[in-house]
């Protein structure tokens, strides 16, 4: 009877082992899958994008030129190719747009706004011909925090080179010529505390450099 009852234990064991180990990979699959971050990939220019539904496109109101007003629309898309207003406010404002020109010489942070028609648009004037880029950065409800980029050409002067200046050659002294000695900043203080002691003002401002 007893060797009976030793053997019910040790199945018993068996089983609740089975049944923590089985509790415990099912913690550590929910932690895993909780903390995975939504897929992200590089476009053909290195810029980050998001694997996500959502995409936006970029269009103009007119041929992009120097020195010429023109509006920019960006329309943020779902997987059906619908628009979507549905954008969250990230620092205030619903998308944040940096321009930034070949050179790097323009640097613009603008910020497009929701209209109507479920689309963002700002009014920009690029001050040089040549080319830029637009990187887009915005965060859609349910579509996480996405940063697109677009290529465009700006028609009309690009900016003048600007020569650097050349490199600044020491002086030579003249011979014979000594530099003017530095007073230490221990006699200064020496100075001060004279000055505290009946030494007149003047007598005393004379000692700092």
């Amino acid at each position: 009877m007893l060797t009976g009852f030793r053997t019910a234990i040790k199945v018993l064991d068996r089983h609740e082992l089975r049944i923590a180990a089985i509790g415990v990979a099912a913690v550590i699959a929910v932690v895993t899958l909780g903390s995975c971050a939504p897929a992200r990939i590089d476009d053909a220019n290195g810029a980050h994008v998001s694997a996500a539904a959502f995409h936006a496109e970029l269009s103009a109101s007119s041929p992009l030129e120097a020195g010429t007003p023109v509006l920019l629309t960006l329309a943020v898309k779902d997987s059906l190719g619908r628009n979507t207003g549905a954008i969250q406010i990230v620092h205030q404002k619903p998308m944040h747009l940096m321009i930034v020109s070949d050179d790097l010489a323009d640097f613009f942070h603008i910020h497009p706004m929701l209209t109507e028609d479920n689309v963002l648009s700002v009014t920009h004037v690029f001050p040089h011909g040549g080319d830029y880029r637009l990187f887009a950065d915005f965060t859609p409800v349910g579509g996480g925090n996405h940063i697109e980029s677009f290529s465009v050409n700006v028609q009309g002067a690009g900016r003048a080179a600007i020569p650097l200046p050349s490199p600044r050659k020491p002086q030579p002294s003249a011979p014979g010529a000594s530099s003017p000695a530095r007073r230490s900043p221990s006699t200064s203080r020496t100075a001060t505390s004279r000055t505290s002691s009946g030494s007149s003002p003047t007598s005393a401002a004379s000692t700092w450099w």
